[in-house]
């Protein structure tokens, strides 16, 4: 009896403490989030082409660039620089330029006016597709990354998606809009799509 009690008091205590650590897990996911609140991650651009100075070429190139109303055409940025992957070669992927703006005004405007300018499609600078992303923890960029089997399969369709926080996929086909929160519904969707339009 006194094992049976024993196992029981340990099973519960480890009960709690797996709570404690997903309650501590998302406390630190929040934190980590909020410290990304004013980043976002920029993707294509030519390896070296903001030379010594990252800060000062975003400045004057992104509004530029997206066509956006700044004063003394320039946006304040804080600090940019490219993610920790080695450096690419001419066939591999481009590193990423991470950007932290001095206000949250100015990194919604850019990410707005990107997303507005890529509806009429791609966007490009030097021959490269230019993409443009709010700055995610990579818990939440793995989550992301389930997804890009159903996107290569959405684009291979020309249909419009675009990933929303943390990591749901919001899908346009036609004159309709989904948002899907796992890779299996998005699949689905797809499939009972494909099924009628061939009936």
């Amino acid at each position: 009896m006194a094992a049976e009690a024993s196992s029981e008091d340990a099973q519960t205590r480890a009960l709690n403490l797996e709570k404690q650590v997903s309650i501590l897990n998302e406390h630190i996911d929040d934190l980590e989030n909020r410290g990304r609140y004013k980043n976002i991650r920029i993707l294509g651009l030519r390896e070296e082409v903001e030379g010594t100075d990252a800060v000062a070429f975003l400045q004057t190139w992104i509004p530029e660039f997206l066509h956006l109303q700044a004063k003394n055409g320039g946006i304040k940025i804080e600090r940019a620089h490219r993610t920790l992957a080695s450096k690419s070669g001419a066939k591999d992927r481009l590193r990423r330029l991470i950007v932290r703006f001095h206000n949250y005004g100015d990194k919604q405007k850019v990410l707005d006016a990107s997303r507005m300018l890529s509806r009429d499609g791609d966007l490009r600078y030097d021959d490269n597709k230019v993409s443009f992303y709010q700055d995610f923890p990579a818990s939440v960029i793995w989550r992301c990354k389930e997804f890009d089997a159903v996107k290569q399969r959405l684009g291979e369709m020309g249909a419009r998606y675009a990933m929303l926080y943390p990591a749901k996929l919001w899908v346009s086909i036609g004159n309709t809009s989904k948002v899907f929160e796992t890779v299996g519904a998005v699949s689905q969707y797809l499939d009972k799509n494909a099924a009628s339009s061939n009936t």
